[in-house]
């Protein structure tokens, strides 16, 4: 027996059994009732829950200024990978566009972001410079 035979709507009316399926799932959400067969026990959502227990803050106030110290004291070094990411990519793209001829959307993506990447890279050596 095919399994899926058992799942067909019955004379093969598929327009009438999905109609018929959104009126049932219609009165069952105007009704309150949960969903039969995939509905979580639970429906409420992080956001309902407090983050932390009487509404204490996450971090104290020593906390939060170390982070903000720590955050504006420039030793975050992601500012520096950011063009080398995009140098690669253009280089990537440029490679990836010659190789398999695939137009010159691109090949101008790709001189693009060397491009951006390099003035970048040129801006960031005369800041840490002065």
């Amino acid at each position: 027996m095919n399994p899926l035979a058992s799942q067909e709507p019955p004379n093969g009316d598929f327009v009438a059994y999905i109609e018929r399926l959104q009126r049932e799932s219609l009165a069952r959400h105007a009704s309150g009732q949960p969903h039969p067969a995939n509905a979580p026990q639970s429906l409420t959502s992080a956001a309902d829950e407090p983050s932390s227990p009487g509404g204490a803050p996450v971090l104290s106030a020593e906390q939060a200024r170390e982070l903000i110290a720590k955050l504006g004291s420039g030793d975050f070094q992601f500012a520096q990978v950011i063009p080398f990411a995009a140098i690669a990519l253009g280089v990537l793209s440029l490679v990836t566009t010659l190789i398999s001829n695939q137009g010159p959307f691109g090949f101008f993506i790709g001189v693009g972001l060397i491009i951006w990447g390099a003035r970048r890279l040129e801006s960031l050596k005369k800041k840490s410079a002065s």
